[in-house]
């Protein structure tokens, strides 16, 4: 039930959400965007600017936390927690 817990709070937060501009230019100079495609290279940029990234990619999950620890892999927090 904790997965849709962060879900709702997450959707509640929208008008303080903020949108984030990465130019192409840096996500392509960037090591993950040649395994990971460009929007997931993206994210790994905003991780490393301190945006948290929720993502159930694994491969993904890696690169951002290693860049942000406040990035959540919803994957595992689903199957921790139970849906």
């Amino acid at each position: 039930m904790r997965c849709y817990q962060v879900l709702k709070e997450l959707i509640r937060s929208g008008d303080e959400l903020s949108e984030k501009h990465v130019p192409a230019t840096k996500v392509v100079k960037q090591k993950p965007f040649m395994w990971l495609g460009f929007t997931d290279a993206s994210y790994v940029e905003l991780a490393g600017q301190g945006v948290p990234v929720i993502t159930a990619d694994f491969k993904l999950y890696q690169q951002v936390a290693a860049r942000s620890d406040r990035s959540i892999n919803f994957a595992a927090l689903s199957l921790s927690h139970g849906a």
